[in-house]
């Protein structure tokens, strides 16, 4: 039997209530109206799951070979099953981290010709992204459909982003949460396969593409600038585990939907039983266990919690060349786009979130990418090396000594730098090719302009070249924007002016001259531990604390109390002088937004609520944003957990 599928309209966030507008099936308001595709299912079975999750895998395969870099060019090279490819119609909008899963669900959908849907949110607080206490679910938008698949997609993904993921989980259908997109998962090959999407709280999603036999994970990206990357899944790309207080984030499946109705007028409802649904990921065993959450999620995937240094830096390094190649087809967009020779207009006020030329062309967040691979596989040398040397085999598996790990290592990278694909050809001011390796990135990442008006040589960080045809106030800009260039905190709230960022140089990333060290017989050192804070103690008794800053007081009140069942809930109720210039106060962990400690300044008096659990024993800043988008520090404390 075959069945008619409803299509939704443009899915919006509000602030209210939103009232679906109602369509007959024939005349008045609504008429008969056309369909964007026939279903030839009554539902999603296993079977379906199973298949999206192939297709998946084998579209992300495709990414990580390079068979396809751009979101839709992939998807329209790989279709499901043994159909044939298609060509996806052009979206009009740029396949950002919370499109890239959905569209591949829609995708599926389609070709398959399943029944699809998704949802209508409100969001109860300050905004979707980033509200403590997640968004509510009031509907499934207008009830209108669309009389082709192009204006479907063009629809429903346009309008969807990374508040539709940020729902908690509940069992009640009249309660918050009730028939999600998405709804959380075991922790597991079955429940977390490709397919499978982690929504980090600090506001980002990507989708799993693999899972490795020692129980890593690699996953899809997309970014706000419409490139994509593949990355694997460790606390340095994922910083935050799944908040237990409002069972928000972790990873998560899209729900399946059911088609019902009469012939004429079929619709899609949401399935309410979901295969591999838990909450136990909210339930932080890992701590329990006294291991991180990456180390628990790597067991509970088959892995035995270490990590094998070889096979992480070889992928990281692969992640590295193929960031390398995205970057210069960016570079040379705005190049072709005459912008290296436009008179400079100055920086947006954040430079990760623009409009326009900026956010098409500049680069800040494809090079902090980057830049936090090279720290990372940096990092991964230093300390695996060093554990091999000490006769630590707690976290690393590597059975040899630790000259044989760098000879590991330093073959690995010679590989690769011999590869083609890890060598861009870029042009200079004049046109000709310039040779851009990956000893170049290694050692001039963080010299590489993300200012689109800058010429093609400052692109790279070749600074001093006679052939940029850069002027003198480009060239004064270039060199003001250092700091950013340092920068690798990722803030999309503040302001990034010339004084924003990272003030004490670039941080280390040539790790050949401790591989050479190993080599020669002459280790290095140990990395020496980070300096304890500075900082306010605070044990959670009620204690008040004074900050001044900017002409302004803030009184700070620390209580422990009761609140959501969690072990060790904090409140913070303050008031700050001066509160008609206040917008908000934030609080952050270093220079981390914490998306679940975030209030509004009302009539002076404000309250933070969260949960130690979320935060550990860390310092925190508090800051006061002002209407004008400017930011005041009052201060600095330490928290700690106090049982």
């Amino acid at each position: 039997m075959k069945y008619q599928i409803f299509i939704l309209a443009t899915a919006t966030m509000v602030l209210g209530a939103c009232k679906p507008r109602n369509y007959n099936t024939s005349g008045g308001d609504g008429g008969a109206l056309p369909l964007a595709w026939a279903v030839n299912s009554s539902g999603w079975t296993s079977a379906d799951e199973q298949g999206f999750s192939d297709y998946v895998q084998k579209i992300g395969a495709a990414r990580i070979a390079g068979n396809c870099r751009d979101a839709v060019e992939c998807v329209s090279k790989i279709p499901p099953g043994n159909l044939a490819p298609e060509t996806v119609p052009s979206l009009g909008v740029k396949i950002d981290c919370g499109r890239l899963p959905f569209l591949l669900r829609a995708y599926y959908a389609y070709r398959m010709k399943l029944p699809f849907a998704y949802q209508n949110i409100t969001n109860p607080t300050l905004g979707g992204r980033y509200t403590p206490e997640g968004n509510s679910v009031t509907g499934f938008v207008d009830q209108a459909r669309t009389s082709t698949v192009a204006a479907f997609f063009q629809s429903a993904v346009g309008s969807y982003f990374t508040a539709y993921y940020r729902v908690p989980p509940e069992s009640d259908p009249n309660a918050l949460g009730a028939f999600a997109d998405t709804y959380p998962v075991s922790i597991g090959k079955f429940g977390v396969r490709p397919g499978t999407v982690y929504y980090d709280v600090g506001g980002h999603v990507a989708i799993v593409v693999k899972v490795n036999p020692d129980g890593s994970i690699l996953t899809w990206n997309g970014h706000p600038d419409n490139t994509n990357s593949i990355r694997a899944f460790t606390e340095a790309n994922f910083p935050n585990p799944p908040s237990s207080k409002r069972k928000l984030g972790g990873f998560l499946r899209f729900r399946a939907w059911k088609a019902v109705g009469n012939a004429a007028d079929k619709k899609a409802v949401p399935d309410t039983t979901q295969e591999a649904y838990s909450l136990e990921q909210y339930d932080r065993k890992w701590a329990s266990e006294g291991k991180t959450f990456y180390a628990w999620l790597q067991q509970r995937m088959g892995g035995n919690g270490k990590i094998d240094p070889v096979s992480t830096f070889s992928s990281t390094v692969a992640e590295i060349c193929t960031k390398m190649t995205d970057r210069n087809m960016l570079v040379q967009k705005a190049i072709d786009a005459g912008l290296n020779h436009a008179a400079h207009p100055g920086l947006p006020r954040n430079i990760y979130q623009a409009d326009g030329d900026w956010e098409q062309l500049a680069s800040p967040s494809a090079d902090l990418r980057t830049k936090m691979s090279l720290i990372e596989i940096y990092s991964l040398v230093q300390s695996s090396t060093a554990a091999v040397a000490a006769g630590d085999r707690s976290k690393y598996v590597f059975s040899g000594s630790a000259a044989d790990l760098a000879k590991a290592f330093l073959s690995v990278w010679n590989q690769y730098k011999a590869k083609a694909e890890c060598t861009v050809v870029a042009k200079d001011s004049n046109g000709a090719p310039m040779m851009i390796d990956l000893e170049m990135a290694l050692k001039k990442a963080f010299t590489w302009s993300f200012d689109m008006y800058h010429c093609p040589e400052l692109r790279w960080g070749l600074v001093g070249s006679e052939r940029c045809d850069s002027d003198a106030q480009k060239i004064a800009i270039y060199e003001s924007e250092a700091r950013l260039r340092w920068n690798t905190n990722k803030d999309e709230q503040a302001v990034t002016g010339f004084d924003f960022g990272n003030n004490s140089g670039a941080p280390a990333t040539d790790f050949v001259p401790i591989l050479e060290q190993y080599l020669a017989d002459n280790p290095p050192p140990p990395p020496p531990p980070p300096p304890p804070p500075v900082l306010t103690p605070v044990n959670l008794a009620e204690e008040l604390l004074v900050f001044n800053a900017g002409g302004n007081t803030l009184q700070l009140s620390v209580r422990k109390e009761r609140m959501y069942n969690a072990s060790v809930p904090v409140s913070l109720t303050g008031k700050v002088t001066n509160s008609s210039s206040f917008q908000q106060m934030i609080l952050r962990e270093g220079n981390t937004f914490r998306a679940n400690s975030y209030a509004r300044v009302g009539t002076g008096a404000f309250t933070f609520f969260f949960d130690l659990k979320d935060f550990g024993n860390h310092s925190l800043q508090i800051f006061g944003k002002k209407s004008d988008g400017s930011e005041i520090q009052f201060g600095e404390i330490y928290l700690k957990s106090v049982q």
